[in-house]
């Protein structure tokens, strides 16, 4: 309607954008590992100022694509597919963030993954990490936005990024408007600017800030020691205080747990002005941790060592547009 793109391509290592690219890569073993997907797409029905139309056809087309080019199973244990209407489940918060995790916890070594969502995105604002680095936090719009709230870039990165395994090759497309570059890896190509000139180059992507990664791994590695603690505790309590009440063990075992808080933007506005709204942006702080009885992760999952996104091994790339 208007506006204008500049799509953008980002990586977890450098490579050449002038030859010939790949979903699966060269050493996939077919009977070993596995193609897996996971395809998103919301129009936002009967939601005033927010309607799309197209995104179910993306997801349609997309998937087409994967199965009859790439081989890609349909099955429901291999493929995902999340829309508003009245065939699929639904893109909301919830079922979102649970196929990613879901996702990031069968992929295997050397497995091929994609994953697509076709909607609404924004930016909000966020704190500073250092001088370098942006201040703003890009998100994905779900379906249920209104009650739930947005899945900011450091959710998505703590549900499906940081956890995924090493030697798994992930490819992500976000068609969403207002994002920037919703997945910030060390490597960028971007179209902004470009006037064909030359040709396409990856280079060091000056939005990607390694404190900011390490502050996101180190949450992750705080969410799995703290649950193993935490259930450690309850485990003990019980045998020795067996009459507890649900209340005491709530109280107990999630004192030592980070919990996440839904954002709660506020009624009574458009869409684009309650994710517009300075007002609301100073209130919808979200706490993008995990919950960590959902999905658990290991200290060797949650550091460098084992889930090197920075590693050719652990490929991942991110299509903006």
């Amino acid at each position: 309607g208007g506006l204008s793109e500049a799509p953008a391509v980002t990586s977890s290592y450098k490579f050449d954008l002038n030859e010939p690219f790949s979903l699966v890569p060269p050493d996939f073993k077919k009977g070993v590992n596995q193609k897996r997907a996971l395809l998103i797409g919301c129009n936002y029905r009967r939601m005033p100022d927010a309607e799309l139309k197209a995104c179910h056809d993306d997801v349609r087309s997309v998937k087409d694509f994967l199965v009859n080019v790439y081989g890609f199973p349909e099955s429901p244990e291999l493929m995902t597919v999340l829309m508003d209407d009245k065939k699929h489940k639904h893109p909301t918060h919830s079922n979102m963030t649970q196929a990613f995790k879901k996702l990031a916890e069968r992929s295997q070594p050397g497995d091929a993954v994609f994953v697509l969502f076709t909607g609404h995105g924004c930016r909000v604002l966020d704190s500073p990490i250092d001088e370098s680095a942006e201040s703003y936090d890009e998100a994905l719009v779900p379906a249920d936005y209104e009650e739930t709230g947005i899945i900011r870039d450091t959710l998505f990165f703590k549900t499906l990024l940081a956890p995924m395994k090493k030697g798994v090759t992930l490819t992500c497309i976000v068609d969403c408007c207002h994002t920037g570059v919703m997945i910030d890896l060390p490597y960028l190509w971007t179209t902004k600017g470009d006037k064909g000139e030359v040709l396409p180059k990856m280079s060091l992507n000056n939005d990607f800030s390694f404190v900011r990664f390490l502050k996101v791994v180190k949450t992750l590695y705080e969410s799995s020691v703290f649950t193993r603690i935490g259930k450690t505790v309850g485990t003990e309590l019980d045998k020795q205080l067996p009459g507890r009440d649900d209340e005491t063990v709530i109280e107990t075992v999630g004192s030592l747990e980070t919990m996440p808080e839904n954002e709660q933007p506020e009624k009574k506005k458009t869409f684009f002005e309650k994710l517009c709204s300075p007002a609301t942006l100073a209130q919808s702080i979200i706490n993008c941790t995990l919950q960590a009885e959902d999905h658990q992760y290991s200290d060797d999952e949650a550091t460098l060592g084992r889930n090197n996104t920075l590693d050719e091994e652990h490929s991942q790339y991110s299509y903006d547009s």
